[in-house]
C-alpha cells in the first residue's frame, strides 16, 4: 500500500487523561496550521466532541478540517482503520 507519513503538531494526550472535557479544551486550543492528534478508540471521541472543538476553533477564526469524514461522507465517527490522504481537501 502507498502509505504516507503524517505527523502531528498538537497532541491532546487524550489516551492518558481520558477526559472529554480536557480533550475538547486541548484540541480547541490548537493554532492555525496545527495537526491535532486524537484517538478514536475511546468514548471521548464523539460527534459532540468534534462539534465543541469546531466551535472553539471557529470562535477564534480557525476552521476544522478532518482527514476522514466517516462512512457517510459527512463526518460520522466510524471505528474502522483507513489510510489518510496525502493532503487534506480543505
Amino acid at each position: 500500500a502507498d502509505m504516507k507519513i503524517w505527523t502531528w503538531t498538537h497532541d491532546t494526550l487524550d489516551w492518558m487523561v481520558r477526559s472529554k472535557q480536557t480533550t475538547v479544551a486541548r484540541a480547541g486550543a490548537a493554532r492555525r496550521g496545527d495537526t491535532v492528534l486524537m484517538h478514536m478508540q475511546w468514548e471521548g471521541f464523539t460527534p459532540d466532541s468534534i462539534r465543541q472543538i469546531r466551535n472553539r476553533l471557529s470562535d477564534r477564526g480557525i476552521g476544522l478540517c478532518r482527514a476522514y469524514h466517516g462512512k457517510d461522507g459527512r463526518g460520522a465517527v466510524a471505528k474502522t482503520p483507513v489510510y489518510l490522504p496525502s493532503s487534506l481537501p480543505c
